[in-house]
């Protein structure tokens, strides 16, 4: 799901305590990360702050071999000028294919990838109901609906029973 995917995509760009407060997060750019519109309009977003994952995507993609070296080293790509001939290699790229086939084919490889989807997208997708991310109640008043689940899922545990919210003065 969306929240446990953003773990994954926040990486090394997270808020960290320092002894003068809290060090605000950088944005999730370089290295060729960032969002990259697909074959059909739409768009995923790609996070590259470990080399592996883009080396596992350049392999699955078929373009490890293709590219210069120095554009899927996480080194040489950190410089400027070489980070903006591999975004505009990945810009290219993921012009070939759907949003959702690369995030199928990221997702295979190990890559941290994910297909931007709208609210309801994501809602109705197996993995969010699966995972109990969303939970579908029926509502006192709207009726049957997904709401909010289970943020994090601890296998241990058996499937957790959701229930509708209570009308004020209701038992």
């Amino acid at each position: 799901p969306l929240f446990d995917a953003m773990f994954q995509l926040i990486g090394h760009s997270g808020a960290y305590v320092k002894e003068q407060g809290v060090h605000l997060p950088a944005p999730i750019r370089g290295r060729g990360s960032g969002p990259f519109r697909c074959a059909d309009g739409r768009y995923v977003q790609f996070d590259t702050s470990s080399s592996r994952h883009l080396r596992w995507f350049a392999s699955a993609a078929g373009v490890a071999g293709e590219w210069d070296p120095e554009l899927l080293d996480l080194t040489s790509n950190a410089r400027p000028e070489t980070n903006a001939r591999l975004t505009e290699r990945l810009h290219e790229l993921f012009l070939t294919r759907t949003a959702a086939e690369w995030e199928e084919l990221g997702n295979k490889a190990g890559a941290a990838i994910g297909f931007i989807r709208t609210p309801q997208e994501w809602i109705a997708t197996e993995h969010a109901q699966v995972t109990h991310a969303v939970a579908e109640v029926d509502d006192p008043e709207i009726g049957p609906m997904w709401t909010v689940g289970l943020p994090v899922s601890l296998g241990e545990f058996p499937d957790p029973q959701f229930a509708p919210r209570q009308l004020p003065g209701s038992k």
